[in-house]
């Protein structure tokens, strides 16, 4: 009898114990970006795995439970994560699910100030003069979609941004349309230039400064709105 007993209290002890909680530990970006969700298109977070962030963003195709995120701001979010049975889980849905544990970091992200329209105040140097008919160039920064577009008095621009932190800003590929302008503004061509040399920003209450590797500014930009 005593044979029996002892297998059968360890058939309950294993049964009786609790799955073991899987948690995963990641970092939420400040801004949702556009995604293939295979359906169709939708925003999604933006997730990076390391310890610290390393900048390499992933998208994240699903719902946390419980976690009120919000736009602007950088979280280190602790997930707790389920395998849901084939009958829990929606067609055409994953059998993951994922339920906000804790918040461990929440931080506003200054990069998101770029997001707006900057007006050209100074070129490299030299004060913008306006006849009375000139539009003013200006300047529109999107971090979502990583691209900038913009008036340089003449023609319109637009551009990529390759690199961007809380000091760096580098843009590439920036092409314009190529409108013949007559008394075509002398900055025209100069304000390319100056988005293409930048290689870091800084911001100063309403005031956009563009600054190359020297130091020196390429352009001044004043928030639009």
């Amino acid at each position: 009898m005593k044979k029996l007993i002892l297998p059968l209290l360890i058939l309950l002890t294993v049964a009786c114990t609790p799955e073991e909680e899987v948690t995963s530990t990641f970092w939420v970006n400040s801004f949702r970006s556009t995604c293939d969700a295979g359906a169709g298109k939708m925003q999604c977070l933006l997730i990076d795995k390391s310890d610290s962030i390393s900048g390499n963003w992933n998208y994240f195709y699903s719902n946390i439970q419980n976690f009120n995120y919000q736009e602007g701001y950088i979280y280190q979010i602790k997930v707790k994560v389920d395998t849901l049975e084939a009958s829990q889980t929606p067609a055409d849905a994953s059998n993951i699910q994922y339920t906000l544990a804790e918040v461990l970091s929440k931080t506003f992200d200054k990069k998101t100030i770029l997001n707006d329209i900057w007006a050209l105040e100074t070129i490299q140097g030299e004060t913008i003069e306006l006849n009375e008919n000139d539009e003013r160039p200006r300047l529109e920064i999107s971090i979502r979609d990583r691209r900038i577009t913009g008036f340089d008095g003449c023609n319109n621009l637009a551009g990529a941004i390759s690199e961007l932190t809380e000091q760096k800003l580098v843009v590439t590929s920036v092409v314009s349309t190529e409108k013949a302008c007559l008394n075509a503004p002398p900055y025209e061509k100069a304000f390319p230039t100056a988005l293409i040399l930048t290689t870091h920003y800084k911001i100063e209450g309403t005031t956009l400064t563009l600054i190359d590797k020297q130091g020196n500014s390429t352009a001044t930009f004043r928030k639009v709105d």
